[in-house]
């Protein structure tokens, strides 16, 4: 019996999480290292058989933005999707941003063979110290492709999907935006908004095709420069951030208590498979 395709992602999801999110944090350099192995041998097994390795330097030395693409052709326009691999010190941030890693590596495979190019970065160094600096892993990935953007068609940024608890104000969301150009959907308050902007040239891919039952909030890539490693795209290529809020809604985040069991895998299996549906279509 097959399994419905949200409901393999989950288990997949939950799976990659609970292997990834074993240690302390991954704030320390040895603890970093360890994330990155972890990555890079998930990707290997998916049958990328060359990933980039690109030089951060920081506080603590040397560390790498890991990038994967599914095609050679490095002349090809493509789709790039982001996560930050780093937390902040003292949690194993399951939702920040162990969630964001999971399903990037979720769509990395279920992508693989996909007629679309797609490029995966997992960066480095979004957290403090580096947060808002030039030492941010997204930073210097976005430096090194200033000559390129052209190639690059849209930019979706996986920040904390997977925790969605009961409660909430949608206010609290809107209030994130800082203009009255965002379109929001009708979404429960015990759930999560959906905030598209009718400026941003993704959103007609979003809004056309995204499952309304998802409940995970859009914020585009317009003028929210204050979300983490969507701040450096703002303006350069259609982008978006998917995020559950937690800054409004986990109160577990950036605690020690921010690990995997508190995760809803099911709806991290629609929201993941939506994603890779929003690709394909919007390629065509």
């Amino acid at each position: 019996m097959e399994l419905n395709p949200s409901v393999e992602a989950s288990n997949k999801l939950r799976n990659l999480l609970t292997r990834f999110c074993f240690q302390d944090s991954r704030f320390t350099d040895p603890q970093v290292l360890v994330a990155k192995s972890f990555i890079l041998k998930e990707l290997l097994s998916y049958g990328y058989s060359s990933v980039e390795t690109q030089a951060v330097e920081g506080t603590w030395g040397t560390r790498y933005n890991l990038i994967a693409r599914n095609f050679t052709n490095l002349l090809k326009a493509r789709v790039v999707i982001g996560a930050h691999y780093d937390t902040v010190h003292g949690t194993v941030g399951a939702d920040d941003n162990g969630s964001g890693v999971v399903m990037a590596l979720y769509l990395a495979e279920v992508l693989k063979s996909s007629e679309v190019p797609v490029e995966v970065v997992f960066f480095v160094n979004e957290e403090p110290p580096y947060f808002g600096t030039n030492r941010m892993g997204s930073k210097v990935y976005f430096d090194s492709i200033q000559e390129d953007l052209h190639k690059y068609t849209q930019f979706i940024n996986l920040d904390c999907v997977g925790m969605f608890t009961e409660g909430g104000d949608v206010d609290e969301v809107t209030a994130y935006t800082e203009s009255k150009r965002y379109v929001q959907k009708e979404v429960p308050s015990s759930a999560m908004g959906l905030l598209i902007s009718e400026a941003d040239t993704a959103s007609t891919i979003f809004f056309g095709s995204w499952n309304s039952d998802l409940e995970l909030i859009i914020i585009p890539g317009s003028d929210l420069n204050f979300l983490s490693d969507l701040r450096w795209f703002v303006g350069e290529i259609p982008a978006a951030h998917l995020v559950d809020m937690a800054m409004t809604r986990n109160s577990y985040m950036h605690t020690p208590e921010d690990t995997p069991e508190k995760l809803d895998y099911i709806r991290m299996g629609k929201a993941a498979v939506g994603v890779a549906a929003v690709i394909r279509k919007g390629w065509k």
